[in-house]
């Protein structure tokens, strides 16, 4: 009994697997051009603290929060935040108070490679719940998009145990944040991956609280988001644009505003970054990390753009806070490149072949475990119930090769939801005379191994169970 367990739970944790395409991702290229991106250019000058990464109790007190989901938002609001979205496990919030931003955390693997939907307007459901290489975490992402306006990378190093590495960042693609702070935890080296690879992305910092009344993880990371307005839609649009920065509090220091950008500049090849609040030190940072110039003791600091600069972030710190800006790239003058990853399609069919022909032998082996003699016609009607389960389903994903582009507002992502929908229904329907066909051979080969066994003493996989 136990080993048919075991043998039926790795059939339906391989089953996700056959969905996922192999992916060839766009080689690594720094950013280049004449022109400068500068994300603040378009400042509207009316800045929004907020908070993108809090859970409440949810899921029947299942997942560790401590406080309603109001009670969070109410929390946040009474700290001075303008934006307090609540990001659940696999919920959108929608309890009175709560609904600054719809958002929630995607993710339920043993890796905790986690997303944060923002903007969304239903939750993705699929998800890899054991192993994840780079294809499985590009899918997810494609995944999670179509019913978000922004993803974000979740705690991308927050522990060890986290699993996101440096070439991730450098090949993943169609997302539009990193989570650069996490609680205390930080994430400099992997934006810096993503950023010296050419893709532009944004940094984010939050609590990720579970618990309120935890002075680490309640007011210590937030955005400040330049945006006309509270409202959803602005909030997005400024997010999506870079016009944000993320600020950690260090130590103890109370929850004053302390240090805040005033305004970030470009005159020709100089940047300028300037600050009110007391003086403090400006790191420039540039490809792969690198610290190009430091500048202490001021409240206003310049960088002068060099042929080998692809981007330039700014690191402003006091004591009391560390503010990370985005970053200044180099682009067109027309529109910021967005790396691509594109199907494979014959090493896609290889791969979900191998990944059916496993399943199918591993659903062999679990019928063929009891006394076929004593439960003949009842066994032979078992396999092909379970072969229903398996083969339509990864079937009709074989034909799914959606090439990726760039990210998209939410309302075209919202009508590519409905369609890929759609075609998902219509991919499955179309399976299904082809998957009867491979039922009825698998039903006759079924047949003759019963026969074959009753004849032969128990030839075939395996001896005769006793």
């Amino acid at each position: 009994m136990f080993k048919s367990t075991l043998i039926a739970l790795t059939i339906v944790l391989a089953l996700p697997y056959a969905c996922a395409p192999a992916y060839r991702f766009d080689a690594p290229r720094a950013f280049t051009g004449s022109h400068f991106y500068n994300p603040y250019a378009s400042s509207s000058h009316t800045w929004h603290r907020a908070n993108l990464h809090a859970h409440g109790r949810s899921w029947l007190g299942l997942t560790s929060a401590s406080q309603t989901d109001a009670e969070v938002a109410d929390a946040y609001r009474r700290r001075g935040y303008a934006v307090a979205a609540i990001s659940d496990y696999q919920k959108i919030a929608t309890e009175a108070g709560t609904d600054a931003l719809p958002a929630y955390e995607h993710g339920f693997n043993a890796g905790k490679h986690h997303q944060l939907a923002l903007g969304a307007t239903r939750v993705s459901w699929f998800d890899f719940p054991v192993w994840q290489g780079v294809d499985q975490k590009q899918y997810v992402i494609d995944q999670v998009r179509k019913s978000a306006a922004l993803v974000a990378i979740a705690h991308p190093s927050s522990m060890s145990g986290y699993s996101y590495s440096e070439d991730d960042f450098r090949r993943l693609t169609g997302y539009q944040l990193i989570e650069v702070i996490n609680g205390r935890f930080t994430a400099e080296n992997l934006w810096d991956a993503a950023l010296s690879a050419g893709h532009p992305v944004w940094a984010i910092g939050n609590d990720d609280t579970h618990d309120i009344s935890d002075p680490n993880r309640f007011a210590i990371a937030w955005n400040t988001i330049d945006a006309p307005s509270k409202a959803p839609a602005d909030i997005v649009a400024a997010l999506q644009a870079g016009r944000s920065y993320a600020t950690l509090r260090i130590g103890d220091t109370d929850g004053t505003e302390d240090v805040t950008i005033s305004s970030v500049d470009m005159h020709d090849d100089e940047l300028t970054v300037t600050t009110a609040g007391p003086e403090a030190r400006f790191s420039f940072v540039g490809q792969n990390g690198e610290v190009k110039k430091v500048v202490r003791d001021t409240k206003r600091a310049s960088y002068a753009f060099i042929d080998g600069d692809s981007y330039i972030r700014t690191v402003v710190e006091t004591p009391a806070r560390t503010l990370y800006l985005n970053p200044v790239v180099r682009y067109d003058g027309a529109t910021l490149p967005w790396p691509s990853a594109t199907i494979d399609r014959w090493l896609t069919s290889f791969q979900r072949g191998g990944i059916l022909a496993v399943c199918a032998l591993l659903t062999l082996s679990l019928v063929r475990r009891t006394p076929m003699w004593q439960r003949r016609g009842r066994q032979a009607r078992k396999l092909p119930r379970v072969a229903a389960f398996v083969i339509p389903i990864a079937a009709a994903t074989t034909g799914r090769a959606d090439a990726q582009d760039a990210p998209k507002p939410l309302p075209t992502a919202l009508r590519e939801g409905v369609a890929y929908q759609s075609s998902f229904d219509a991919a499955l329907v179309a399976a299904l005379p082809a998957a009867d066909s491979v039922f009825s051979f698998l039903e006759t080969a079924q047949a003759e191994t019963i026969s074959t066994r009753i004849s032969g003493g128990g030839l075939g996989f395996g001896a005769a169970p006793r």
